[in-house]
Order: structure tokens, then C-alpha cells, then sequence
């Protein structure tokens, strides 16, 4: 930083060339100057409105999108209280999977419940992952029903399937299913 008699030094010293040239300096700065001038005083301002109105009209078009995904999040919520397993625990899946054999007059053999059912891996917040691996016989078509209703159920995603010719009289067909079931905790 400079000292006060090191700049008053410096003005004197310019003086000589501020009154030869300093007209001509004004003349071609000024301009640079008014253009700088006009431009913070009209043209940043209305960029600034232009910006927030933009910002206003992208907020107004997406907060229906907005409403109408919260509404369906409530509805999917709902449809999972409606639909879903009853009793959220891996023997109510079972027995939840029992009743739609009956209701589609499938049988169901065997039923094992694997290990991470057990233990209950946590996937989301507040939901548990729960395994079961099924072997179901009957006809082809009921098969076909009690899948499809099964598939339905909120929170059931489909791991492995094979289907096979059964042994039983009256039972033509053999499926063996592999599923993982979310399950609310609590």
C-alpha cells in the first residue's frame, strides 16, 4: 500500500499529462463508462425479472406434475394396505400364498423359506426383504391364474420360475417358483 506522500507524489507527477491528454482520455472512456452505466442501471435488472419470472413459469407448469406423482405415491401407498399381504411377516406371505392356491385350485407341495428370510436383509427403509421358494402343481391354466395373482401382490418381484410335467394324477403340470416379497417393518 502506498504511503499518502508516495501518492500525492504520483497525482503531481501525472498532472503534466492529465491537462495535455485528459480531455481526450474522457473522450474515449466516456463511452466505455455510460455503456457500463446503462447496462448495470436498465439491462441487469430486467435480466434479474426476466430469470424469476422463467424460474415462477417453470414452477407453476411442473406443481401439477408434482401433485399428480404425490397423489399416486398416496394411491400406490393405499393399494399396498389393500392388496398386500395381510400379516406382514413371512409365515402370513405363506399363508397368504396358501389361500390364492386355494381360491385358483393349485396345490402347493413345498415351501422354503431361505436364509436372508431368517436374518431379514433390509432394503429400504422401513421394509424387509423376505425370500420363499415354492414348488405348486395343478393345470396349466390355474398355474397360469394363481402366478398372475400372485405377480399382483404389491411388493412381489418374480426371482426364478421353471415349469415342469408333474407326477400326480390329475395334476399335469409342476412349477417351481422363486420369489422375494418386500414386508413392511412394524
Amino acid at each position: 500500500m502506498m504511503d499518502p506522500k508516495q501518492a500525492a507524489k504520483v497525482i503531481m507527477d501525472l498532472q503534466p499529462f492529465i491537462k495535455k491528454y485528459g480531455m481526450w482520455v474522457v473522450l474515449a472512456l466516456s463511452p466505455i463508462l455510460l455503456n457500463i452505466f446503462f447496462w448495470r442501471a436498465f439491462v441487469v435488472p430486467i435480466h434479474q425479472k426476466l430469470n424469476l419470472s422463467r424460474n415462477a413459469e417453470i414452477l407453476i407448469r411442473t406443481k401439477p406434475e408434482f401433485e399428480s406423482l404425490i397423489g399416486e405415491s398416496s394411491r400406490l401407498l393405499s393399494d399396498w394396505e389393500r392388496k398386500g399381504f395381510g400379516e406382514q411377516t413371512a409365515i402370513g406371505v405363506v399363508k397368504e400364498l396358501q389361500k390364492l392356491a386355494g381360491d385358483e385350485r393349485v396345490q402347493i407341495k413345498e415351501v422354503r423359506m431361505n436364509d436372508n428370510s431368517q436374518g431379514a436383509e433390509n432394503v429400504a427403509s422401513g421394509f424387509t426383504k423376505t425370500s420363499v421358494d415354492l414348488e405348486v402343481i395343478g393345470s396349466y391354466n390355474k398355474l397360469a391364474r394363481w402366478l398372475s395373482a400372485v405377480e399382483n401382490k404389491p411388493g412381489v418381484k418374480i426371482e426364478s420360475w421353471s415349469m415342469g410335467r408333474s407326477n400326480e394324477p390329475n395334476q399335469p403340470c409342476r412349477l417351481n417358483l422363486g420369489i422375494d416379497v418386500l414386508l413392511k417393518n412394524g
